[in-house]
């Protein structure tokens, strides 16, 4: 018996190989997470263990991840289960999966057949049948004198077979450039025409680089080498220059000896220290952004080491040596904020 929901005492679990699920809690007193999920023999889940405690709602996507479900290691404890059993033949080996709701007000289907119900004066079974098609896209093969089911009740079955194809060798053909495009161009530029692969290459990338290129008149060769050379690294931002234009509200025709003016004025001597001075505190207020978000980063790095140090996997337990190491090191880096 798997219980998805079922969530361990505080310090058990882990070494059942339980998921670690986020739990809201009231003060700091308790760990912020429980492990989630056991499977037992069906006698001792019969059992009933009434201090049992069970997570209020669980859904495909638990906490908030939408891989959640689909990525096994996030829910192998949750949705999955694991047996050790591996024979030699697999012929007419088997697995029959029942799943169900232990609380009704939990299953939506039963949800959706009493809200229903509760019109069973003006509404036939064929209709009800009809209603639970439109919303759940089921054919249910129930007669009119029958009862409809009152509960959803799932069924799986995985049988093994030996294996009927052998493998294939599998040819991986590996294109290398600077970038993702000139790795492209070069695997297509051999596939199209290998005796004249490097001028498709250029036409192909050339192709990727259209938009800073189609403007341009003048140099385009050593445009296009230099367009292919920038893509090759991506831009980091150096902080943020301020600088004065001189604007106009004319509305004139341009001309080459206005614009070489207007590049060549000169600011007055109240004006450029002002702008000195505006520049130096931007690029200090840039460098210290930079330091806060180093800091962010290390304090995150602390705390995740702290929480290992705290909450240790079993496979490689930390001392209490190192627990205290990281508590000075945390107080020593503490931020008086």
């Amino acid at each position: 018996m798997v219980e998805s929901d079922y969530l361990y005492r505080e310090g058990e679990g882990e070494q059942l190989g339980s998921i670690a699920y986020p739990i809201e809690i009231k003060n700091g007193n308790h760990q912020p997470f429980r492990y989630l999920g056991r499977k037992l023999p069906i006698e001792a889940w019969l059992e009933n263990d009434p201090k049992a405690e069970y997570l209020p709602l669980l859904t495909a996507v638990g906490y908030g991840e939408p891989t959640f479900a689909a990525f096994y290691p996030n829910c192998h404890s949750v949705f999955g289960f694991y047996d050790d059993y591996s024979p030699e033949n697999t012929d007419g080996l088997q697995y029959d999966v029942i799943a169900w709701y232990s609380h009704l007000e939990k299953d939506y289907f039963n949800q959706f057949i009493q809200l229903k119900l509760k019109l069973k004066d003006k509404l036939s079974t064929q209709e009800l049948i009809k209603a639970i098609q439109e919303e759940f896209k089921w054919d249910i093969p129930v007669k009119s004198n029958e009862q409809i089911p009152q509960r959803i009740l799932c069924y799986a079955r995985l049988k093994f077979a030996s294996p009927t194809n052998t493998e294939k060798e599998i040819s991986v053909e590996v294109a290398v450039g600077n970038t993702g495009t000139e790795a492209l161009s070069a695997y297509l530029g051999q596939k199209i025409d290998n005796n004249s692969q490097s001028i498709i290459e250029d036409q192909l990338e050339a192709l990727t680089l259209s938009s800073s290129l189609e403007h341009r008149q003048l140099d385009l060769t050593a445009k296009f080498e230099e367009a292919r050379h920038e893509k090759g690294f991506n831009a980091v931002s150096s902080g943020t220059i301020w600088t004065i234009t001189l604007g106009s509200t004319n509305a004139t025709t341009a001309n080459a000896e206005d614009a070489q003016a207007q590049s060549e004025v000169t600011l007055p001597d109240n004006i450029a220290p002002k702008l000195n001075q505006l520049n130096l505190s931007q690029q200090k207020y840039d460098c210290t952004f930079d330091e806060i978000e180093s800091m962010r980063r290390q304090l995150f790095s602390d705390w995740y080491k702290y929480m290992l140090s705290v909450y240790p996997p079993k496979v490689a337990p930390l001392s209490i040596l190192i627990l205290m190491k990281l508590n000075i090191i945390l107080r020593r880096r503490e931020l008086n904020l």
